[in-house]
């Protein structure tokens, strides 16, 4: 791989108007001459060209194209970009660069220079955006993608697409018309490089495809877009870049819809067969009789995950929105439709009680609140997150929220106009002191596959075998999804555990193990468990943590390797249990000297 250059970055300044934009203001810079990068960067162009038509057709702005690339691309047809931009009031500019990119030891802010052939100047990404906002237009884009490495395997290009959605229109219009504020982006953290492949910039690939799965969705956001496009890149390996974004005052020009979520390890049926996800890269085909293997090669959004079947060196795509496996067809180099496919999964519930009566999600659209003899059905009324729920009454014309970290009910009071909390809730699941725990006692296959891994890895070494815990791995589980919805902040490490909840006492696990008990007790609160448990945790949010990812960064890390092979000041704790829990881009497992009298964890069914 070649390295192109230390940061990528895309920037936003989106200045209030009531009138729609005119004229699309549309310029790319980049050194397609370049001998390492060209042609990757030539790919970029040409992309972002269809790219920049789509969006002038679908909000009817007039284009106005400019290219300043290969002999065009100098220090002075540069600086004559900059000063002869006169964009109206109602206009939008949209500026991106593909090239090297550079930045020194005196650098304080995270924006690039980008490197101008034969110019004697440093060109600062951060200054070019402060330039084009300041021509008054009322929407400001500024995208630069200074980095581009090369891979040696020929891909599939493109994600799958039947003509236009009729969604898409307006969820364009929505993204580039009607949001309002200020959004700042870099693909890749100061200090890290930014990376691509033959098909362009890896950070540009995942910006299109996350605006191409926006704008065909039941409606279109930029928080949504740029989460989906500011994952992780090449997540454990040493062209790992991690991009950054932030808001300012930013408006949303969306309307209030809902959309399902699809879990991780999505199970479907087709004709001939069934179709499942094992872990974040594998999944398995069954159909007519035989079985396929299938790996992720390359990064997709929450819509598509791109699978390749090395045995028969076959490409596909699932599409989680439409229910559609698609094949990559080799002799006409196009995407078609294989097979429709039918979710199986079950989703994930959640069910509370309160003073008076319980509180209980029935499906991803429903929930049912029965308090003091009367039943008031609630449906989502907009996008919540992982910790918050907002939900309408709609034969009673009420607001609710639910915030599943503090476990509190709160409801909108329409003569204060504020919000009010209402009631506390009470988590029914895995309830401390039962004798079961139906709902985490349990372990996916993804979590039975990091178990697997582990205990290979303990026998390579001489070691014997842990048996996997009931109730240690209910209480790895409990903990990820804790994490997932309670991301530790400031000197708060992932041994941390939400405050508010009544099944566990909540805490700051900090470096100097100060609340180490905190640790040690949590299975004695949430199980029938009598010994103390030790964890070792991996993983961030906005992060699909692997069994196998995991495992290499538990083995990277002296203190988490001792912990596994019980060396060091742990030769002296002999493991008799485990558990293991994998969610939300977290992995825990958790070791215990005692055996588990609840028994072993099963594997989870559907």
């Amino acid at each position: 791989m070649l390295i192109k250059r230390l940061l990528v970055a895309l920037s936003f300044l989106i200045l209030a108007s009531s009138a729609q934009a005119q004229t699309l203001h549309f310029i790319i810079t980049a050194d397609t001459k370049d001998p390492s990068i060209g042609s990757s960067v030539a790919v970029d162009v040409a992309n972002l060209k269809t790219m920049a038509g789509q969006i002038a057709d679908a909000t009817g702005m007039t284009l106005k194209l400019q290219l300043l690339t290969g002999s065009k691309f100098t220090e002075s047809s540069f600086e004559s970009m900059l000063s002869n931009l006169k964009p109206g009031s109602n206009d939008t500019v949209f500026y991106y660069n593909s090239s090297h990119g550079y930045r020194t030891s005196r650098k304080s802010s995270q924006w690039p220079y980008i490197y101008v052939p034969d110019s004697s100047k440093d060109w600062d990404l951060g200054a070019i955006h402060d330039t084009l906002a300041k021509k008054g237009a009322r929407l400001t884009i500024v995208m630069g993608d200074q980095c581009n490495s090369y891979s040696d395997r020929a891909m599939p290009k493109d994600m799958p697409r039947i003509g236009k959605n009729p969604l898409e229109k307006g969820n364009y219009k929505a993204l580039f018309l009607r949001t309002k504020g200020s959004i700042i982006v870099t693909a890749s953290s100061p200090g890290e490089y930014s990376w691509g492949a033959a098909q362009g910039g890896e950070y540009t690939i995942a910006w299109r495809e996350a605006l191409a799965d926006a704008v065909t969705e039941d409606h279109a956001s930029w928080k949504k877009l740029l989460n989906n496009a500011t994952r992780v890149i090449h997540a454990g390996t040493p062209e790992k870049q991690t991009p950054l974004y932030k808001t300012y005052s930013l408006v949303e020009g969306i309307t209030s819809t809902t959309t399902s979520e699809v879990s991780p390890l999505a199970s479907y049926t087709l004709d001939g067969g069934t179709f499942k996800r094992l872990s974040k890269d594998d999944w398995v085909l069954n159909w007519n009789g035989k079985q396929y293997n299938m790996s992720t090669y390359r990064a997709g959004t929450a819509r598509y995950s791109y699978l390749y079947d090395k045995s028969n060196d076959d490409w596909y795509c699932v599409d989680v929105v439409d229910d559609k496996l698609w094949y990559w067809r080799k002799t006409s180099k196009e995407w078609e439709i294989w097979r429709e496919i039918k979710r199986a999964e079950k989703p994930n519930l959640l069910s509370y009680t309160l003073d008076g009566g319980t509180f209980v999600q029935n499906s991803a659209n429903q929930w049912t609140l029965d308090w003091s003899g009367k039943r008031y059905v609630m449906a989502p009324y907009r996008e919540g997150t992982a910790r918050y729920t907002y939900l309408y009454v709609k034969d009673a014309d009420d607001w609710y929220y639910v915030d599943q970290t503090e476990s509190k009910l709160y409801y909108w009071d329409k003569d204060q106009d504020d919000w009010r909390m209402w009631r506390t809730l009470k988590k029914k699941v895995a309830d401390a002191g039962s004798s079961s725990y139906p709902a985490l006692a349990c372990a996916t296959e993804e979590e039975m596959q990091l178990h697997k891994l582990i205990m290979e890895y303990r026998a390579k070494n001489g070691l014997a075998a842990i048996p996997l815990s009931k109730s240690l791995t209910h209480v790895a589980r409990t903990h990820v999804r804790d994490l997932a919805s309670s991301k530790p902040a400031g000197t708060c490490n992932m041994h941390s555990w939400s405050t508010g909840n009544q099944a566990w006492s909540g805490c700051c696990y900090t470096p100097d193990h100060a609340q180490s008990r905190c640790m040690w007790k949590k299975p004695g609160e949430l199980t029938n468990f009598k010994g103390n448990g030790y964890e070792i945790a991996y993983g961030t949010s906005g992060y699909s943590a692997t069994p196998a990812g995991a495992l290499a960064g538990w083995k990277s890390s002296s203190g988490h390797n001792n912990v596994i092979l019980n060396k060091d000041k742990w030769g002296s704790h002999p493991w008799q249990s485990v558990g293991v829990g994998m969610y939300g881009g977290y992995a825990v497992v958790w070791f215990a000297e005692e055996s588990d009298t609840d028994g072993k964890a099963s594997v989870c069914s559907e």
